[in-house]
């Protein structure tokens, strides 16, 4: 994988940036406040300061103990999906990477190396691991497949 090349950019401009991507990840979630709320979040997770607790970090930014009860209820109880602000930003970075696909593991969400195939009870699967875990799930399937016999090769599912 080739290097970004670096390039100097003001702390102003890096904000700006930040902000603009924020609020094109945010875009779907249905409320405005929902959307206030995760920028102001993200803001204080990434720009300077000590402590990333919530209460501090809202009062470096400036706000005040409303904004405070409006983000914690943001972060805790508020109805939003997740799967959107994931969605927005896999679909964002691959254009920006110029990736066709993006093969994820699916347990835990790390970059997959392979999708593995194989069947049970005559029906087939396939799951997207990672290296370390598809090498897990052939040796728990190794003491039946050294005692089984072939039957065929599971196709495409």
């Amino acid at each position: 994988m080739q290097e970004a090349p670096a390039t100097e950019v003001s702390a102003a401009k890096a904000r700006e940036h930040l902000i603009a991507f924020v609020e094109e990840m945010v875009a779907g979630l249905p409320h405005v406040r929902q959307r206030k709320n995760a920028l102001l979040y993200v803001r204080g997770l990434i720009e300077h300061g000590g402590r990333k607790s919530l209460q501090p970090t809202l009062l470096r930014l400036g706000e005040n103990a409303a904004r405070y009860e409006s983000v914690q209820q943001f972060l805790a109880d508020s109805p939003w999906d997740a799967g959107l602000l994931v969605r927005a930003c896999a679909e964002r970075v691959t254009a920006e990477l110029g990736l066709a696909a993006w093969l994820v593991d699916d347990t835990g969400g790390s970059s997959a190396a392979e999708s593995v195939r194989f069947g049970v009870d005559g029906v087939g699967f396939e799951i997207d691991l990672s290296a370390e875990n598809a090498a897990y799930l052939r040796r728990a399937f190794s003491p039946w497949m050294r005692s089984a016999s072939i039957r065929g090769v599971v196709g495409r599912v």
